[in-house]
C-alpha cells in the first residue's frame, strides 16, 4: 500500500490546504464533502477523484470509504476537516443548531474513522 488517504470535509479551507499539502508530498488522495463546485475545481488542480458525500449520513460515508479502498488500492490515512459552530450566546441557540453543531463536530468523525478503519 503507497501513501493513500481519504479527506473528508475537503472543500473547506483546512481540507483543501491539507490535499494541496498532501498532494504536494505525492500522497494520492480522495476528497469527499457536500460543495460539489469547490471538490470539482480542487480535485481538477490536484488531479484526484472525489465524491459528494455529507458526512453525517451513515450509507455515504460507508459507500465513500469502500470507493477510496478500491480507488486507491487501500489507504493509511483518513482526515475529517467537517465541522461547524455557532458564535452566539448559548442562550440563543436553537435545540436543532445544537443538535446540528453536535452531528457536524462529533457524529462525523465516529463515523468516517469507523468506515475508514474497516475499509483502509
Amino acid at each position: 500500500m503507497g501513501k493513500g488517504a481519504l479527506i473528508l470535509g475537503a472543500s473547506g479551507g483546512i481540507g483543501s490546504a491539507l490535499a494541496a499539502r498532501l498532494r504536494r508530498d505525492w500522497w494520492q488522495l480522495v476528497l469527499a464533502g457536500r460543495n460539489e463546485e469547490a471538490l470539482s475545481l480542487l480535485a481538477d488542480t490536484l488531479n484526484a477523484p472525489y465524491r459528494i458525500t455529507e458526512g453525517t449520513d451513515l450509507e455515504q460515508v460507508q459507500e465513500l470509504c469502500s470507493f477510496a479502498a478500491k480507488t486507491l488500492n487501500g489507504f493509511c490515512g483518513a482526515v475529517n476537516c467537517v465541522g461547524s459552530i455557532f458564535l452566539k450566546p448559548a442562550h440563543l441557540v436553537s435545540e436543532s443548531e445544537f443538535t446540528n453543531v453536535l452531528e457536524q463536530n462529533f457524529f462525523t468523525h465516529f463515523q468516517h474513522f469507523s468506515c475508514a478503519a474497516s475499509s483502509g
